[in-house]
């Protein structure tokens, strides 16, 4: 099998990225580049997924990030000078309830 210059294992691993996510675009220096100031991390009580508004209730739709997540999202925010945003969890969607007769 032709590899070009990449080993057979480099190959493969490049075949198996395209495959399943395809190549990350790397836009490391231009998050680096471009500071904005003032960065701050911000919980979201409400989010808009293909039109459909889910708040947060509580019980289905849940803010229970770690404090790993937010000091995560507070470095990020820190070096890039970005606004991050805690996205609610949804534990349900309303198209796909279940319902038992």
């Amino acid at each position: 099998m032709r590899t070009g210059d990449m080993s057979s294992q480099e190959y493969a691993e490049d075949q198996k990225a395209k495959a399943f996510f395809g190549k990350p675009l790397d836009v490391t220096e231009e998050w680096k580049a471009e500071k904005k100031s003032p960065s701050n991390v911000k919980e979201l009580f409400e989010y808009n997924v293909n039109g459909e508004t889910y708040k947060v209730d509580g019980k289905r739709v849940l803010l229970d990030y770690s404090m790993h997540e937010k000091k995560i999202a507070e470095l990020i925010a820190n070096e890039t000078g970005r606004r991050v945003e805690m996205v609610p969890r949804v534990t349900f969607h309303k198209e796909y309830r279940l319902q038992i007769t």
